[in-house]
């Protein structure tokens, strides 16, 4: 049972339910009371009802209130739920126990959301000198300068720096590939993001690509790498989501405009 809570958490984020749903059933038969299947069934519920989530992630930590994972998934719940002041005392729950990566990416967004910026950059910066040549903390400094056009040169020399430590960090040459996209440079994300394509068959990339594209109205493109994205993961949501919306495109539809 140890770990599996991170397995199914995994799972979710993977939207693969089919497996989620089978790990949270054998886990209720094994041992229903552990905390590990309280998280577990957090993130069975997270896609269909988050405050139902958030009690299962209560209910971990009432079982064992030293289980860093029911305070992670409890923060990202409070900050779904539009609480990011709930949020930030749940992640420093998490930190006083340990200093945990996920935690320090929590506290972030949630200062972000409550537009506490220099608490979001003095919360990354520490992440960055305790988790030293940790690339995965030099991109979370990015992503706090990258909040503002005045800090998007700093943020892409974090990015950059990111990758030349990790070449293989995806999440880094995606926000690269989102910089290049917010100052126009539309033909600069699609060379990196192509680059990679090359090394590695992922579905995040590819729904970049889409995005990218769409964006600039190629929409056949858009449309073939959606569908890419699709056949490596069917159950990625958000291919899914944004398969639809560039139909409507293709179709000439507003996809923003409400359902009739």
């Amino acid at each position: 049972m140890t770990y599996m809570d991170e397995y199914a958490i995994l799972l979710k984020l993977k939207s693969d339910y089919t497996k989620l749903n089978k790990l949270v059933h054998d886990m209720l038969h094994i041992d229903p009371a552990r905390p590990e299947t309280c998280i577990a069934l957090a993130a069975f519920w997270e896609r269909k009802d988050e405050r139902k989530a958030l009690t299962y992630a209560e209910k971990s930590l009432r079982v064992d209130d030293r289980h860093i994972t029911g305070y992670i998934m409890k923060g990202n719940l409070h900050l779904s739920l539009n609480r990011p002041d709930l949020a930030v005392t749940d992640f420093r729950g998490a930190q006083e126990l340990r200093a945990d990566l996920r935690s320090y990416q929590g506290l972030v967004r949630a200062y972000l959301a409550l537009s506490k910026c220099k608490d979001a950059l003095f919360t990354a910066r520490e992440a960055m000198k305790v988790m030293h040549q940790s690339a995965k903390a030099l991109k979370l400094v990015g992503d706090v300068h990258a909040i503002s056009s005045s800090g998007r040169e700093k943020a892409r020399k974090f990015y950059e720096s990111a990758i030349r430590l990790e070449p293989g960090f995806l999440g880094a040459a995606l926000a690269l590939a989102d910089l290049h996209v917010a100052e126009g440079r539309n033909k600069e994300a699609v060379l990196l993001l192509e680059r990679y394509l090359r090394q590695w068959a992922d579905d995040s990339l590819h729904i970049k690509l889409a995005q990218v594209f769409a964006a600039t109205s190629l929409l056949s493109d858009a449309l073939s790498h959606y569908q890419s994205a699709l056949r490596i993961n069917p159950h990625n949501e958000a291919a899914k989501k944004g398969l639809e919306r560039l139909e409507k495109q293709m179709k000439g539809v507003d996809p923003d405009a409400p359902e009739d």
